[in-house]
């Protein structure tokens, strides 16, 4: 069977065959979407600015907790609390040294991590850093 070698050209299509436009609906409808689209432009309008401020580290979850929410399944759930606590300090708006956290609470969740991987390294690693 011969190839045509020219390819043809797909035509991009703002809507589709079984799309109604938007002239179609009824002069209600228009109008209240009008009105949600106009709602929500002040409503952002009006919002404060988001302020930045740092949160502390929570305490670490129970051990058990972390056992029952695992599901058996102890290192992707390491890997999982791991990954949460290597971005925690970054956070909106703000970039958090490791030195300005809590080493007690920094301590305690490497630890828990270390009790549901204990050959996992990279705790360690986290720690030494």
């Amino acid at each position: 069977m011969p190839v045509d070698p020219t390819p043809r050209r797909r035509r991009w299509r703002w809507r589709r065959d079984d799309e109604r436009r938007l002239s179609e609906l009824p002069r209600a409808l228009r109008l209240l979407l009008v009105a949600a689209i106009g709602v929500q432009i002040a409503l952002r309008a009006t919002a404060p600015a988001p302020a930045a401020r740092a949160v502390d580290l929570p305490p670490p979850p129970a051990l058990d907790a972390l056992r029952v929410i695992g599901g058996g399944e102890r290192v992707p759930l390491a890997t999982a609390l791991v990954l949460y606590l290597q971005a925690f300090d970054n956070q909106p708006g703000v970039s958090l040294p490791f030195t300005s956290l809590d080493y007690a609470r920094l301590e305690a969740w490497l630890g828990r991590v270390l009790d549901l991987d204990p050959p996992g390294q990279y705790p360690l690693l986290m720690a030494a850093h």
